[in-house]
């Protein structure tokens, strides 16, 4: 195995090392290379099929987006927005709004728009209005909330607490004192608010929970406290909340409000992506591939990193590509390559800086070890082949049983002995 020299392409470790850090923030960098409709739905495409939640893990002008453009078709699409944008270069959304729905959430929306005018309301949304007044009437739960609604509601805030609310409240239901929890919180009620977000937790809240560990993680009308923030983040890991799980595996992973675990973090990264959030894969990936705190699996990583990157994660496809690169070995240098002019054909900012800097270098000499390396295997087989062509004779003396006669038989083959 070479070694890598100091020729400028020993930053594949620095970039490798530095990938990570695009997990919260940033920018959608400006390449001169815009996102192209075409690009950007077959994107959406790509999470859809591969399993990606995009109700629950994409921003509300993405999901409009890539709707209005199926039906209306690429050509008469509107701008790609920037939330897309950013998820295409492997950057998370610039706009990020919260991802919570619930059907308390979706009728407040609709009747802050539409107010009892059921007809005018988009797609299903009429019917999931009329089902949710019915059940609250009967004292039944509230009916689940349809896909129209929940794209309607997406990003929406209680702009109420009316009466209806409150009794939805008082008979238990966990989703209805959320949202009461946090109207109170955005309207300067910070206790009352947070003995409604504790009173659904208790209920099994799995968002109340969530908003409960930030609150102590920010230290937002409570004291700072890692410890009770990650406990409520485990909480709302354990009723299934993808996001809380992903949360979970990074207090783990850093040790925030909890010893640190890295076998524990990869377990909830695993979770998380199980549930639809597939960009938890590379936070695994690249434990496993280091080794840490777990047995070192490289190959087990460059799965994980295959099945994020086949499905469209560019940020993904960035670090697979870094980290075959990184192992100096021509065989692979191939697969590595593929993968970052993938990322660079979407932008990545750390891969696009990479490429100005050194990568045509780099190239080159994983073209030429590529080269060697295959030059080194022909030469082996070809003497290989030499040495077995080389024939002997095989002799060996018959006696017939019946008169003792000898008679000497001989064949030419090849000469095993020497090959």
């Amino acid at each position: 195995m070479m070694r890598v020299r100091s020729i400028g392409f020993s930053a594949l470790a620095a970039c490798a090392a530095a990938l990570p850090l695009f997990v919260a923030g940033g920018q959608t960098p400006d390449n001169g290379s815009p996102v192209t409709c075409a690009q950007a739905l077959e994107f959406v495409n790509e999470q859809a099929e591969a399993g990606v939640d995009l109700l629950s893990i994409y921003e509300k002008d993405e999901v409009e987006w890539a709707r209005d453009t199926t039906l209306s078709g690429v050509q008469n699409c509107r701008p790609v927005p920037a939330n897309l944008v950013a998820r295409y270069r492997g950057l998370p959304p610039v706009n990020m709004a919260h991802k919570r729905m619930n059907c308390h959430l979706a009728v407040d929306a609709l009747y802050n728009r539409f107010g009892n005018d059921m007809d005018a309301m988009p797609g299903d949304t009429g019917d999931f209005f009329y089902e949710y007044v019915d059940a609250l009437r009967r004292g039944q739960s509230c009916p689940k909330v349809t896909p129209d609604a929940h794209l309607f509601a997406k990003g929406h805030n209680l702009t109420g607490a009316d009466e209806m609310f409150w009794t939805a409240g008082e008979a238990g239901d966990s989703d209805a004192v959320l949202e009461i929890a946090l109207y109170r919180l955005q309207n300067g009620e910070p206790q009352a608010g947070f003995d409604n977000l504790s009173f659904a937790s208790t209920l099994g809240n799995p968002w109340a929970n969530l908003e409960i560990a930030e609150l102590y993680r920010a230290g937002a009308g409570v004291a700072e406290d890692p410890a009770e923030s990650h406990r409520y983040t485990l909480l709302a890991a354990q009723t299934g909340l993808n996001w809380a799980m992903v949360s979970a595996g990074r207090n783990f992973e850093l040790g925030y409000g909890t010893q640190r675990n890295p076998a524990e973090a990869i377990k909830w990264y695993r979770k998380a992506a199980e549930q639809g959030h597939l960009a938890a894969l590379p936070l695994a990936a690249l434990l496993i591939e280091k080794g840490d705190g777990v047995r070192r699996d490289r190959e087990r990583a460059y799965e994980l990193l295959r099945t994020a990157a086949g499905a469209g994660d560019t940020h993904a496809m960035s670090i697979l590509g870094f980290l075959l690169l990184k192992r100096n070995d021509g065989d692979v240098s191939e697969e590595g390559i593929a993968w970052i002019d993938k990322a660079l054909a979407r932008g990545h900012p750390t891969t696009v800086a990479w490429q100005k800097e050194n990568g045509e270098q780099t190239r080159r000499h994983f073209a030429n070890l590529s080269e060697r390396q295959k030059q080194r295997r022909e030469q082996i087989r070809s003497d290989r082949a030499k040495r077995c062509t080389n024939t002997v004779n095989h002799c060996v003396t018959y006696v017939s049983t019946s008169n003792y006669s000898s008679q000497r038989i001989c064949n030419t083959g090849i000469d095993y002995w020497n090959c």
